[in-house]
C-alpha cells in the first residue's frame, strides 16, 4: 500500500528513503501519478555529464574537488561562501535535525525564493509553504542521501502555479570531519534561468 504523501510520518519517510536509496522509485512515482506534476528524474551519484545548468555544474565541481580521498563528502568547515559566487541565488544549505527527522533551511537562495514565491530561510521543511507533495518528496530525497551517503541529482516539474518548466537539483553531503553528515549543499535551478548577479553579501554563518 502506498503511503499518502499528505500524511507521511518520519517512519514512512525513512522507509521510502530506504527504497529510493536502492533505486526503487515506485512510491515516489505513485505520489506524482494523478497530479498535474510529472514523475521526477532521479540520478544517484551523478556524473558531470548528467547535469544541465551552469550553477549546478559549478557546485558539483566545487564540492567534488574538495572531497578528501576516502571521505563521504566535503567537510562542512571547508565551505567558503565567497567561493560560491557563480551559483549565488540558486543555493540552499540545509541543516540535518534529529538524525534526519527534519531538515532546516539555513539558506534558501534568493532566486529560488523569487520563483517559488516564498522564502524558507530558517524554516524546517515541515514548516514551509511548499506543496505537501513537494515536502514529502524533498524529505524522502534528503533522507535517502543521508542513508546512502551519496550525491543525488533530480529533475521535477513544479506545481502548475509556477511558470518555469523544470527544477534541476543536486544534493551534496557535507560532514563534520568524523564522517557524520550534518548538512547538505544543494543547487536548485529552474529552466529557463537567469545568470546570478555577482554580490558580496554574507550568505550564511
Amino acid at each position: 500500500m502506498v503511503v499518502p504523501y499528505e500524511s507521511i510520518s518520519f517512519a514512512d519517510v525513512q522507509t521510502e528513503a530506504t527504497r529510493l536509496a536502492t533505486g526503487d522509485t515506485s512510491t515516489v512515482d505513485a505520489w506524482f501519478a494523478g497530479t498535474d506534476i510529472s514523475h521526477p528524474v532521479i540520478v544517484w551519484d551523478p556524473d558531470r555529464t548528467d547535469l544541465v545548468t551552469a550553477p549546478i555544474i559549478f557546485l558539483y565541481d566545487y564540492w567534488k574537488a574538495r572531497v578528501p580521498e576516502g571521505e563521504v563528502g566535503m567537510r562542512a568547515s571547508d565551505l567558503a561562501p565567497y567561493d560560491l559566487v557563480p551559483a549565488l541565488g540558486y543555493i540552499m544549505l540545509l541543516d540535518i535535525l534529529d538524525g534526519g527527522r527534519d531538515f532546516r533551511y539555513r539558506l534558501f537562495g534568493s532566486k529560488i525564493a523569487e520563483i517559488a514565491k516564498f522564502d524558507s530561510t530558517g524554516l524546517r521543511i515541515s514548516e514551509t509553504k511548499a506543496h505537501p507533495l513537494m515536502k514529502a518528496f524533498f524529505s524522502t530525497v534528503y533522507e535517502a542521501v543521508l542513508q546512502k551517503r551519496t550525491p543525488i541529482y533530480t529533475e521535477h516539474n513544479p506545481p502548475p502555479n509556477l511558470t518555469i518548466a523544470t527544477w534541476h537539483r543536486v544534493v551534496l553531503p557535507l560532514h563534520d570531519g568524523s564522517g557524520t553528515i550534518t548538512k547538505f549543499l544543494v543547487g536548485n535551478v529552474p529552466t529557463p534561468y537567469h545568470e546570478p548577479e555577482v554580490r558580496t553579501a554574507k550568505m550564511f554563518d
